[in-house]
């Protein structure tokens, strides 16, 4: 990495997107109900992060639910699982599906998943601090005499996050206890004392274990977590076991290990089809540097000259790359408004996407990076604004329960049709009249890109007297309040999702605001799908009121914006709060809570339709940090910082802890009078537990946690992490961009007479070199950090700890495939000790993952999409793996014998090369890599 940059300046920021999609084929309930009422839950290892509405009477549930949220923490196991209610009792779980941490990026596209059984011993969570030595004297604790019996001391020092049974979840009561087991023997179980109401116990305590002398390599330490229970028998936590035989008993062995499940269970595994769920996990990681790393590729993407033509910009290059534009555009959108150049950008990609469109019915009908990208500003800059509009409704609409079916095909029996259509209506009319009488407060920036997309669409069709309405109207109403009005969650109006008959009355909601982007025009006006949609034409047909709203909107001149005192809510949910004063029995009580942060400040009430019972001004906010386990024995506070006292809230999981923690420290960013240190335990006892300081109004004793300030004010944006996806997204289409490289070369050589076309194809070619340079630049500065990381990070530490036996892959070890289709050679394995090549030798090897390709249909191909080099200074060259592209034929080499660095991703490195030839590299690769390794071994002996 560059000089002067820590490790620590790298964040990592993970993001899980889920979709829930469905169950099939669950198993039936005796009688007399046959069919289920399910729901789904999603946990990180054992914490619970979401749960889906519940389907009743089904044995094939459709959920599709989609869930969004940053990862909080590092964990082992995605979980889902499936229950069904019971009026008494506990809900009955009918399977799970559990996917491995390093299992998450394979599943981007829908795959059914078969449930398996849940077996209590194997849901556990959490590690353990091991310290093992063995002694072959040691003195005896009854005299100074000498024991002539070998002795093993095990030290259990603690364990973290391990899974709490009561409280909700929040906390355990935990204890270790320890055993020595061989093959015919097992000895008497110590154990720990046990550690009241916490998940992350210290216990520093040591045991000693008398062992026989020649059976040393036969035995396994056990060491087994539980949580005590008053009543009936403990809770099993988790348990370790390790082989003596895999510890350096010379010296003290000592690490950390993950907890897993129990192995000696005598039950047997019951296999029978549960039935299978369909998911769609999306898991992406960023690794974000410190900004002035992406500042070459930042310029790039925001070169936008005036009158540029915009096929030579790199967010056009980008668009045509990648297939998913709504990836691009969320990307794109954030960067330019951070930079407060969203207008022009979409002002540009609008242009393109009107000149590129010969029918005016079909303007901006398509998902294109225009089209997505207007799709993306709506939400960002007019979120608020939608909020104020309908949120009030929507909130009635669920708090009502009204009938609204007007199918006559899906009516109940017994129900009316007319009180339906009846209160269908009311709530269509409201909603028609809140949104057309809301254009006055539309926000100016909406309003400036609205009327960009009118002059566009207005000059490219002239004789249309509809399109200056309809290029409007359908990103309004189509793609912005229908949608809205559709999933109320996904656009923050409301925390949780709309049960089967909520859901079915904002459908039909949404299909009449969606009719409304027809009124304006003569040719669809009047049209609607549905035939009992027909019902609601005398609604729909109000053209006057929507050509209004529409020239307001599509005028910057007109619009205003929302008020400057409106009140914006930013967050709500319910978290349990303690109580500031002191109850009649002399402690702090802990109550669930209502609260809501606006952009005046945070209040709460005993639900949501209270009045609030107490506030706390913006001004009076003046930090938001995480608070210790050590203060009330609890995990998942948060404390907020005011002037007088501080107040601690808990949140249900740390999806949720964070958020909150987020949205507050958003709030108090710009306050002046913001503390620049805190107290990270409370002011128990007389002092505050962190420092032991005496005085409550003790200043304190740790800096806060730094937020990014965001370089704009409109919105608080990650820039440089959008960066970082954008840079992802060119890495993983680099052979495009070469196909696009080439092409332009091939065209600047066809266009010989000097004009503007052949000034367009050498600015793209400009910008697309920019581009691969400022990639493969960045790429090599986050190979280096991968391999520092990789050298720094030591197994059996808190970080990396071992798995529950200790059979974790060794940290210096990778491997190599290697096929040859056409000559039909089986693939090779050639594994390489790095640790001999760095300690002994001197060289260092980089291996990637492999890519596979098929080749002609034939055997699978294993293809090293990167470089593979090995350097010495004994060794003059590197060495060059054998990689096929998708869909050539051809064997691709790469040959450097004179240099000793290089990169494949540089076109000059490739070099076609026939079969036989390849045949001959693969010779040489084998001969280098043997000698080498025949030298390290040779040395260490």
């Amino acid at each position: 990495m560059a000089a002067g940059v820590n490790l620590c300046d790298v964040r990592i920021e993970e993001t899980l997107k889920i979709r829930i999609g469905e169950a099939k084929n669950l198993q039936p309930r005796k009688e007399p109900r046959y069919s289920r009422n399910c729901y789904c839950i999603v946990t990180l290892d054992q914490e619970e992060v979401f749960r889906t509405a519940t389907v009743e009477k089904s044995l094939c549930p459709f959920f599709g639910e989609d869930v969004h949220f940053e990862v909080p923490r590092d964990f082992q196991t995605l979980s889902f699982y499936l229950f069904d209610t019971d009026l008494i009792g506990k809900d009955t779980v009918l399977g799970k599906v559990a996917i491995k941490r390093g299992c998450v990026h394979s599943y981007h596209s829908d795959t059914w998943f078969p449930l398996v059984h849940v077996e209590p011993d194997t849901e556990v969570q959490g590690r353990i601090h091991l310290e093992i030595k063995h002694y072959e004297f040691i003195p005896d604790t009854d005299d100074d005499e000498f024991s002539n019996t070998p002795k093993l001391s095990v030290r259990i020092v603690q364990c973290t996050d391990l899974h709490g049974y009561s409280g909700n979840g929040t906390f355990s009561d935990p204890y270790v206890s320890v055993t020595i087991q061989g093959p015919l023997s097992r000895s008497e179980p110590k154990k720990t004392k046990v550690k009241k109401r916490t998940l992350s116990p210290l216990f520093d305590e040591t045991f000693l274990f008398e062992i026989p002398p020649d059976d040393i390599e036969s035995l396994v330490l056990r060491c087994t977590a539980w949580s005590a229970s008053l009543i009936g028998e403990d809770i099993f936590l988790g348990e370790v076991r390790v082989p003596l035989s895999k510890c350096d008993l010379s010296s003290c062995h000592e690490g950390w290990y993950w907890l897993g499940p129990r192995e000696d269970k005598s039950d047997p595994i019951i296999k029978q089809d549960l039935g299978s769920l369909r998911l769609r996990v999306c898991h992406s990681q960023d690794y974000v540097f410190p900004s002035s790393f992406y500042d070459p590729l930042r310029e790039t993407m925001l070169g936008m000259g005036d009158g540029q033509d915009v096929q030579t910009t790199a967010a056009h290059i980008l668009g045509e790359l990648v297939k998913d534009k709504a990836t691009v555009a969320r990307s794109l959108v954030r960067v330019f408004s951070h930079h407060n150049q969203v207008v022009d950008f979409i002002k540009l990609v609008v242009d393109h996407e009107v000149h590129s469109t010969k029918d005016s019915n079909t303007l901006f009908r398509g998902n294109s990076v225009a089209t997505k990208s207007v799709d993306e500003f709506m939400k960002h800059a007019g979120l608020y604004y939608l909020h104020d509009t309908i949120k009030c409704l929507v909130d009635e609409i669920f708090d009502d329960h009204k009938r609204c079916e007007i199918d006559p095909a899906k009516l109940r029996e017994g129900e009316s049709l007319d009180a339906n259509l009846v209160n269908l209506r009311g709530y269509v009319n409201r909603i028609f009249a809140a949104i057309t009488c809301s254009a006055m407060a539309c926000p100016t920036v909406m309003c400036q890109v609205f009327h960009n997309i009118r002059e566009a669409a207005t000059s490219k069709f002239p004789d249309d007297n509809d399109v200056c309405y309809t290029s409007v109207s359908g990103f309004v109403f189509l793609r912005f309040f229908a949608p809205a009005i559709l999933n109320p969650k996904l656009f923050q109006m409301r925390n949780e999702h709309a049960n089967a008959q909520t859901a079915r009355t904002l459908t039909l909601i949404s299909k009449a605001i969606q009719s409304l982007g027809n009124v304006v025009s003569s040719v669809l006006c009047g049209q609607v799908k549905e035939p009992y949609m027909e019902t609601l034409k005398s609604v729909i047909l109000d053209q006057e009121h929507i050509t209004a709203f529409l020239e307001i909107i599509s005028s910057p001149s007109s619009a205003q914006g929302l008020p400057v005192d409106s009140t914006i809510v930013l967050k709500e949910g319910i978290l349990v709060k303690r109580a500031q004063g002191r109850s009649r029995l002399g402690f702090k009580n802990f109550k669930k809570r209502f609260f809501v942060l606006t952009n005046k400040g945070l209040t709460y009430s005993k639900d949501k339709t209270k009045p609030p019972l107490g506030s706390i001004p913006v001004c009076d906010i003046l930090g938001a940090e995480r608070l210790g386990e050590d203060s009330f024995h609890s995990k998942l506070m948060v404390q907020i910082i005011q002037p007088d006292r501080q107040l601690y809230i808990q949140a249900s999981n740390t999806v949720e802890e964070k958020e909150w923690t987020r949205a507050l420290r958003k709030v108090c960013q710009s306050n002046p009078h913001k503390v620049q240190k805190y107290h990270p335990e409370a002011f128990v006892g007389g002092k505050w537990l962190c420092c032991k300081e005496r005085s409550e109004k003790a200043v304190g004793c740790t800096p806060i946690t730094e937020v990014p300030q965001p370089k704009c004010v409109n919105v608080a944006i990650d820039c440089d992490r959008e960066i970082e996806r954008i840079h992802s997204l060119f890495l993983m289409n680099l052979e495009k961009l070469d196909e696009l490289q080439t092409e332009c070369e091939s065209q600047c050589e066809k266009c010989t007479v000097q004009g503007t076309l052949q000034e367009m194809w050498q600015q793209r070619l400009t910008t697309i070199n920019n581009i691969q340079s400022h990639v493969i630049s960045l790429e090599q500065e986050h190979k280096q950090h991968r391999k520092i990381t990789h050298r720094l990070t030591r197994h059996g530490s808190k970080k990396c700890p071992w798995g529950p036996t200790q059979e974790s892959p060794d940290p210096f070890r990778r491997f190599i495939f290697i096929a040859d289709p056409l000559f039909k050679l089986r693939a090779t394995l050639v594994q390489c000790c790095v640790c001999h090549f760095e300690g002994v030798v001197g060289n260092w090897v980089e291996i990637f993952p492999l890519k596979r390709t098929a080749h002609h249909g034939s055997s699978l191909v294993c293809n090293i999409s990167q470089s593979f080099k090995a350097k010495s200074s004994k060794l003059k060259f590197i060495s060059c793996p054998m990689f096929i592209r998708p869909c050539c034929p051809t064997w691709l080499c790469s040959h450097c014998f004179s240099t000793s660095s290089g990169d494949l991703t540089d076109p000059g490195w490739r070099k076609i090369l026939p079969p036989s030839e390849c045949t001959a590299s693969i010779a040489r690769l084998f001969i280098m890599l043997f000698v080498i390794y025949f030298k390290a071994v040779y040395r260490a002996v």
